[in-house]
């Protein structure tokens, strides 16, 4: 017998102008995964959702994510977690419903979740920090951090889709 899951903390959100309350939820007898990256992405950014891909719809969904943000002058730093980092961030992790889920985080705490249940994320596996300028790898003057998202799969999420489409002007690096 499991025990449930207590969520983890779950501040106010942010203005709802700010917010993108995901489009397509898990578990679709379609098999079209849901596009909860995708709706955090565009509330980190303040974009509307059809501002953003539905990233889940590339094979390699995390070089699709990562070469949509270099298109734009940024970049995306993964650092594994167990708490929920005070810096504004993505975090991915377990949602109550079982599955492997995003929300937008600050302060140490969920801001926002895109699900529209609101629920949250029971557990936290990494944090997502998307930043302008140059990748921190490609900076000479300082180290690396653990965990840089370089363009290789580096997260534990799984690989949930195989359509070879992609965004207009977007060619897969290989």
């Amino acid at each position: 017998m499991t025990t449930p899951r207590t969520p983890l903390p779950l501040s106010a959100p942010p203005r709802p102008d700010e917010v993108v309350t995901q489009t397509i939820l898990a578990g679709r007898e379609d098999g079209v995964p849901g596009n909860c990256i995708q709706a955090a992405v565009a509330s980190l950014l303040s974009l509307p959702i059809d501002a953003v891909p539905h990233f889940l719809l590339w094979r390699i969904w995390s070089r699709a994510l990562s070469d949509w943000l270099a298109e734009r002058d940024l970049a995306i730093r993964v650092r594994y977690v167990t708490e929920i980092p005070t810096e504004r961030c993505i975090v991915a992790g377990r949602s109550p419903r079982g599955v492997a889920h995003v929300c937008v985080a600050e302060g140490g705490a969920i801001v926002w979740d895109p699900h529209p249940s609101r629920d949250g994320l029971v557990s936290v596996a990494e944090a997502w920090f998307i930043e302008g300028g140059v990748p921190m790898t490609e900076r000479p003057d300082e180290e690396p951090v653990d965990g840089w998202f370089d363009g290789e799969i580096v997260s534990p999420l799984p690989e949930l889709w195989s359509s070879e489409s992609g965004w207009p002007g977007y060619e897969e690096k290989r």
